[in-house]
């Protein structure tokens, strides 16, 4: 039978320099997006009239919206494959930002937290599949690799927060900010799309297994794919609730930090976002070279030096008397804040059927944090102060160092590497 020639995208897609390339700017396209909605949160507060506690009520709608969706969103790209979902994800994010933008515009607080729950939907069906990508790419290439792809996030969070500081101290309403924001990343992100590398469902990856079966060592079984079962499995569950910890300390940098500046030492809003851009940086340099901070020392001692730069900078945040030591606790923080995430995907991604389940219950567990921690903090910022209240996140910092263990790289029966590189050879070369 004559093989179908690939089209111009797939054939695109099959390069591996330009699916690296392609997952690169979609990680930066995400944290651009993500980081300017967070830093136009003073001015989202001031043009509704509404308090901190109330800012809270926003964050609460965007944990619904994500928590209901990430859940589902990895047995979705188990089915449809990445593509398909980090497009509707791109869809929900413009549709969400536009909402947003329009209850600025009547100040309609109802109308922004609407586009707030869009907007968390449409961050986990983006996250999941670009996870789950970047996972595939760290596999084949056998070194660490995804801390860069985060990295590449942390410096679109930088760019978007250093981007926001002039556009706010420019006095520019944040309505057209946001407005551009969302055009231009979600058009870039669905350029992108079209070169990102070579997708396939779990479902038809098992679809290969027959076929591939030829070249498993005799009385080799095949590996059960099904989404559900990486709940049930111990170290993952144990890595997930490593990654809550981290992501209840990264999720207060992201959402409070500004905020905490401008109500603890009565900075304007332009000095917030200056300390914030000096929190993404650290947080973008802290994964681009935790890369060969886990080759060097392994995963488990990456993450628990992680767990104590985190909590010395967290710490000092909290306790800083002027906006000098408060950017120097800012670095610390983002730097030991870096590496959870992508170290978890990492270890969690072995097997790339099983990949999408696990991926989806890492995410989903420390989604719980990352999604509920900010209105956390707001209701306990209003009986505690802002920063007192983030101080009490350093005792997850704490339980993190005591579970990094379970990052270490599990031993694997040879099947799955033999079964695994089978239905990958499959996938390139059919």
């Amino acid at each position: 039978m004559r093989a179908r020639k690939p089209s111009r995208t797939e054939q695109g897609s099959s390069n591996p320099r330009r699916g690296v390339i392609a997952l690169y700017v979609l990680f930066g396209i995400s944290g651009i997006a993500n980081t300017t909605y967070g830093a136009r949160f003073p001015s989202i507060r001031d043009t509704l009239g509404i308090s901190s506690a109330a800012v809270a009520w926003i964050m609460v709608v965007s944990a619904v919206g994500g928590l209901t969706t990430i859940t589902a969103a990895g047995p979705a790209v188990a089915r449809y494959g990445e593509r398909i979902c980090h497009r509707i994800g791109t869809y929900l994010q413009l549709a969400a930002f536009a909402i947003i933008v329009a209850g600025l515009q009547v100040h309609s607080f109802g109308l922004v937290m609407a586009g707030a729950a869009i907007n968390g939907m449409a961050v986990s069906m983006v996250s999941i599949p670009q996870n789950t990508d970047a996972a595939g790419v760290e596999r084949r290439a056998g070194h660490a690799m995804l801390p860069k792809f985060h990295g590449m996030y942390g410096f679109g969070c930088l760019a978007g927060a250093g981007s926001s500081a002039v556009v706010s101290s420019l006095g520019i309403d944040a309505r057209w900010h946001l407005g551009i924001v969302a055009a231009l990343t979600c058009a870039t992100r669905l350029v992108a799309i079209r070169f990102s590398p070579i997708s396939q469902s779990v479902a038809g990856l098992a679809k290969s297994q027959a076929a591939a079966s030829s070249t498993l060592p005799p009385g080799a079984a095949p590996v059960r794919t099904g989404t559900m079962r990486a709940w049930l499995e111990k170290r993952t569950l144990a890595i997930a609730f490593l990654v809550m910890c981290f992501q209840a300390a990264e999720s207060a940098g992201n959402n409070w930090l500004t905020l905490g500046v401008v109500d603890g030492i009565g900075a304007s809003e332009a000095v917030a976002a200056a300390v914030f851009a000096a929190f993404q940086l650290a947080y973008a340099l802290g994964r681009w070279f935790g890369a060969h901070i886990i080759d060097k020392f392994g995963r488990t001692k990456a993450l628990a030096g992680s767990a104590v730069v985190a909590l010395v900078g967290m710490g000092s945040f909290c306790l800083a008397p002027g906006v000098v030591v408060i950017a120097i606790g800012a670095l610390l923080w983002g730097a030991g804040v870096a590496l959870s995430y992508p170290a978890a995907i990492g270890a969690v991604s072995g097997d790339p059927l099983r990949a999408p389940g696990r991926v989806s219950v890492v995410s989903a567990i420390g989604g719980v944090a990352g999604w509920g921690t900010p209105p956390t903090i707001g209701w306990a910022s209003s009986f505690l102060g802002l920063r007192p209240a983030i101080s009490t996140l350093t005792v997850l910092l704490v339980v993190a160092f005591g579970l990094t263990r379970a990052a270490a790289h599990p031993q694997l029966p040879m099947r799955v590497y033999h079964q695994s590189a089978a239905l990958y050879h499959r996938t390139i070369h059919r």
